[in-house]
């Protein structure tokens, strides 16, 4: 187990955070294979599409080419840190 109050991988192992002292605690979904397996073809895209534009020239092409490397970075990290939620404890 880690240091209590440590930043954790949220797509290790599931886990639900230590109590925070109020009525709320933080919790991690855990990711399915599927989900897994698509964050790394985002990772992958992310990979060719910046090597492929560092060796193109200024224009729409690469314009096109750092939209797609956003775009796929915005998916990835929504997959892999948007499963983290506030659930309020019963009173």
């Amino acid at each position: 187990m880690g240091v209590p109050g440590a930043r954790q991988s949220l797509t290790a192992k599931p886990r639900i955070a230590l109590h925070t002292g109020g009525k709320a605690r933080p919790y991690a979904a855990r990711m399915t294979p599927e989900s897994e397996d698509f964050v790394d073809k985002l990772r992958s895209v992310e990979e060719h599409a910046n090597s492929v534009a560092a060796e193109l020239l200024p224009g729409l092409a690469k314009t096109r080419l750092l939209h797609i490397v956003i775009l796929a970075t915005t998916l990835r990290v929504r997959l892999e840190f948007g499963r983290v939620a506030v659930v309020r404890e019963p009173d």
